[in-house]
């Protein structure tokens, strides 16, 4: 990689972290593992989520779990603010221990605004004088009342309790009102991407099958819209009428309601509702699929797009939120104008019936991840933000 080892010893702090899964704590993981051979030391503190202590034992990283309010689920409550405010608390008297025994702490690095936000005011109220650097990771969905009073929250607490820095991940959504929020308190900040381990995610030609295969990768959510790329296979199976077209969507094993509509649409038998698996099952969907679609409204610009063109998949995406940043129409994939399903079907007739612009769209996604979405890069955009705190606080 060419890159000097810092001498930084940091506590990352988390709240999302295995036994619980989602592309933040993919990242989460990823991260902290890319990080980890260039500090001197990296620990993580994270809740005691039951079945954590499994992950743990084979995770290379040490790890602290805390306990935290389980009187109400994260997902339950429309407002996490509650939990995260007596998590951070119990995050800052474990700080105090270690550095009263000894453990150097250069930095504190926390994922999630509001988490950071309180844990910057406990570093006040413990008097603690360590640099805190925040990452953003999401930027909450259209039209949901949690995530818009947990906005409005955030931008407050960042008001008051400002760290030294931010990191925003642009994961096509929303990163404009972040970026507003910060600048007007004047916070030192800047924009990273997801990294893709494109070692890992690469194209295997061994993966054989007869039948031309569309794959869903994402989460069964409704900011996702799996009822979409279920509609978009109805018009597209009606144009062909081939029985050897199948559409994989993972994770929806047991979703009554989505085997219901396609059920409704007459075109359940085309389908396959796989359930969940992990990184390496997910590896082994994208490298025997034809064809990766995204029909979020929001954007498309997620991990799973990304995987798939480190993969030299074809996409076929919905142009919503900044998804056009990354994906080029009929340059590295297919852009579709958000919400027009006919398009979007159109969009899959042509691959459908044109393999060689399958591959040559394949080969310039890789080409687009392995050039602007590499872990290299996003390695050096952490260090930056670590060099730049500790040089400010030195």
């Amino acid at each position: 990689m060419g890159m000097v080892q810092l001498t930084l010893s940091i506590i990352r702090v988390v709240f999302e972290f295995p036994p619980i899964v989602g592309g933040s704590v993919t990242h989460i993981v990823e991260l902290s593992r890319k990080m980890n051979p260039h500090l001197e030391k990296q620990i993580i503190i994270a809740p005691n989520f039951p079945g954590g202590e499994i992950f743990d034992e084979m995770f290379e990283i040490q790890v602290i779990r805390l306990p935290y309010i389980k009187l109400l689920s994260f997902k339950d409550f429309l407002l996490p603010s509650p939990i995260l405010f007596f998590y951070a608390k119990t995050v800052i008297k474990h700080v105090a221990k270690e550095i009263e025994k000894g453990t150097r702490v250069d930095l504190i690095h926390v994922h999630g605004s509001m988490l950071g936000c309180f844990i910057k005011m406990y570093l006040k109220i413990y008097r603690i004088n360590v640099p805190l650097i925040i990452m953003q990771h999401g930027y909450g969905r259209d039209g949901d009342l949690g995530a818009v009073l947990s906005a409005k929250i955030t931008r407050n607490l960042l008001a008051l309790f400002p760290p030294d820095y931010m990191l925003l991940l642009d994961d096509g959504s929303k990163i404009e009102v972040t970026e507003k929020a910060i600048r007007k308190v004047g916070i030192k900040y800047h924009i990273v991407y997801h990294g893709i381990d494109n070692h890992f995610f690469t194209p295997k030609n061994n993966e054989k099958h007869k039948d031309f295969v569309i794959l869903y990768p994402h989460r069964v959510s409704i900011e996702k819209r799996p009822d979409l790329a279920i509609k978009i296979f109805s018009k597209f199976l009606g144009t062909i009428n081939q029985p050897n077209i199948k559409l994989i969507i993972l994770g929806a094993k047991d979703n009554r309601e989505l085997i219901g509509y396609a059920k409704k649409k007459k075109i359940d038998p085309y389908i396959e509702f796989a359930a969940k698996t992990d990184v390496n099952g997910v590896r082994r969907y994208l490298n025997s699929c034809d064809v990766v679609i995204g029909t979020s409204l929001e954007s498309n610009m997620n991990r799973a797009i990304q995987e798939a063109m480190a993969c030299e998949k074809v996409v076929i995406v919905f142009d919503s939120g900044e998804t056009g940043k990354l994906v080029k129409h009929m340059q590295n994939g297919i852009l579709v104008p958000a919400g027009n399903t006919h398009r979007f079907a159109d969009g899959l007739i042509e691959v459908y019936k044109n393999p060689s612009l399958r591959s040559q769209l394949g080969v310039s996604a890789r080409e687009s991840i392995v050039s602007y979405r590499n872990w290299d890069i996003r390695v050096r955009s952490e260090f930056k933000a670590y060099h730049d705190m500790v040089k400010d606080n030195v």
